[in-house]
This record gives C-alpha cells, structure tokens and sequence, in this order.
C-alpha cells in the first residue's frame, strides 16, 4: 500500500513537473512571437520583403553621359548632357549649342539646363527626363549688326532606354527641344528685334552609363 501511494505520488509530480515545463515552453514561443510582431510593427515594411537577390532588389546608383550631335553644311548641333542617378531619381545638365546660316542670318546659340528624370526598371531601364531650369543666350548676326537675347524659355523633353551590362550601360533615347529666345537688341544701338527665334525638334541620342 505504501508503494503504491509513493508511486502515485510521483506520477503526480511527474504530471506536474511536465504540465509546467510546457506551459514554459509555449509562453517561451507566445513570448518570442509578440516579440515578433512588434519587431516587424516598429521597422519598416520593406525590410522583411525577401528576395533571392538583394542587389537587385535595391535601386541602383548610376552615372551616365548622354550625346546627341548633328552637322550638316548650315547646321551644327551640339547636345551634351551628364546624369546621376539615385534610387530612381537623377538630376542632369545639359549643355546645347547650335549653329544655324540661313538666309544672310547667321545664328547661335548656347543654353544650359538643369534636368529632373526618373528611372524604371533594374537590367532593361526607362528613364524619363524633363528640364527644370534654363539659361543661356543668343546671338544673330545679319547685316544690320549684331542682335543678343539672354530671355530664354525651353521645355526639353527625353525618353531613354538602358541595357545595363553591370560593367557598361548602353542607352539610346530620343530627346525633343523646344526652346524660344525673346527681346533681342542691338549690342551697340540698342535697337530691337520684333520677332523671337525658336527651335523646335527632335533629336537622337545615344550614351554610355556605369551601376553601383
């Protein structure tokens, strides 16, 4: 009698001791689990977005030079423009001259720009890009003397496609000028031109480009 009421004490105990250890257990696990939770709630979302390839995952940084030129016998175009890019977003500048005999006229031109692009996509890229700001001057010089204008408004729009490489980007886009000189007048008579000159078109681009 004595040896089973010892036995069924033990068993109790037993009982007891493992009743015990697994609700430690699970409050073990319920602990970690909202430890969890308010883990993923006080970080950022995209933290825990998984992929096999975090550098593609991440937006790259990228450094371009974009180039569009034209020469014919009475036209000469020079378009340059210089780009980074970062996260998606790019800032540029871009650096337009053109050259122009027409009709006795002999025009000029030179413009710079700041620009604002955008960026789609990782190994095949969009970029769009538009300027924000414009300066520069023009000259026309015909035989009644030599006209300036310094009263510039552009509105430069481009569209480029990238073929990263990881060692080398290529690109080719188009890219559209239309930009308006105002308020010419005479450098020594202070005399004034009752027209604007614009320039209005299209041009093809190419350029070369490097990812980090």
């Amino acid at each position: 009698m004595k040896k089973i009421s010892f036995l069924f004490i033990v068993l109790i105990i037993s009982s007891f001791t493992a009743v015990y250890s697994q609700n430690i257990y699970e409050c073990g696990n319920f602990c970690r689990n909202k430890l969890k939770k308010q883990s993923e709630q006080d970080l950022p979302k995209r933290l825990y977005i998984q992929t096999k390839n975090f550098k593609n995952y991440r937006k790259k940084h990228r450094l371009r030079i974009v180039s569009g030129n034209y020469d014919s016998e009475n036209i000469n175009i020079i378009n340059n423009s210089l780009y980074f890019i970062y996260s998606g977003w790019g800032l540029g500048l871009n650096s337009f001259k053109y050259e122009m005999l027409s009709s006795g006229n002999e025009y000029s031109i030179n413009k710079n720009s700041l620009e604002l692009s955008y960026t789609f996509g990782d190994k095949w890229t969009l970029t769009f890009s538009s300027n924000i700001i414009s300066d520069g001057t023009a000259k026309i010089k015909n035989s009644d003397g030599e006209f300036l204008s310094n009263s510039v408004s552009s509105n430069t729009f481009s569209s480029i496609i990238g073929l990263d490489f990881t060692f080398i980007e290529l690109l080719i886009g188009m890219k559209q000028e239309n930009i308006i000189y105002k308020n010419f007048y005479n450098k020594n008579n202070k005399d004034t031109l009752s027209s604007d000159f614009q320039i209005n078109g299209e041009q093809f681009i190419v350029g070369i480009g490097k990812s980090f």
